[in-house]
């Protein structure tokens, strides 16, 4: 017999557990988003479907500082690399599927999306972006698609 599973709504703490969501979210850049070599760091994620299906403040926290303390795989996360600032518009290209670049495109994504939202910036580049985002079993569109469904510019970056 196949299993059924009943989505229960419950009511919590939604203030008390936004201001959680994005004071544990402002963590991310402590963190690379890989580690030990080719593992993707999904602590973004997480905390977002942990806020989506109502953790409390508490749980959230708890999942956190355990998930920064040792991943599921068992392994240390590595720490955030800082940009060089080495992307800007006329070579944004020129290092695209390069990982080493990561913070310098996320810096340089920061500031377009300042400058001309999310939505804008999203169909500006895109097109352009998406055949190299199928890496790391498309763990960029994802990280994208959360970040366009909850409207945060830093994790649209990000992705």
């Amino acid at each position: 017999m196949k299993q059924r599973f009943e989505i229960i709504p419950r009511e919590f703490d939604h203030t008390e557990s936004l201001e959680a969501f994005y004071s544990l979210l402002s963590l991310s850049r402590t963190y690379d988003i890989e580690y030990g070599k080719e593992l993707s760091n999904h602590f973004t994620h997480g905390l977002i479907a942990k806020y989506r299906l109502g953790a409390s403040k508490k749980r959230m926290e708890e999942w956190s500082h355990s998930y920064f303390k040792k991943t599921p795989t068992n392994h240390s996360l590595d720490p955030w690399v800082p940009s060089e600032s080495k992307i800007n518009k006329d070579n944004w290209k020129d290092f695209l599927g390069k990982k080493l670049f990561f913070a310098d495109y996320v810096e340089y994504f920061d500031g377009e999306i300042a400058l001309r939202g999310i939505e804008e910036t999203v169909n500006k580049y895109a097109t352009e972006m998406f055949p190299g985002m199928a890496g790391a079993l498309l763990h960029s569109t994802i990280h994208l698609g959360w970040g366009i469904d909850i409207k945060s510019p830093r994790i649209v970056s990000e992705g």
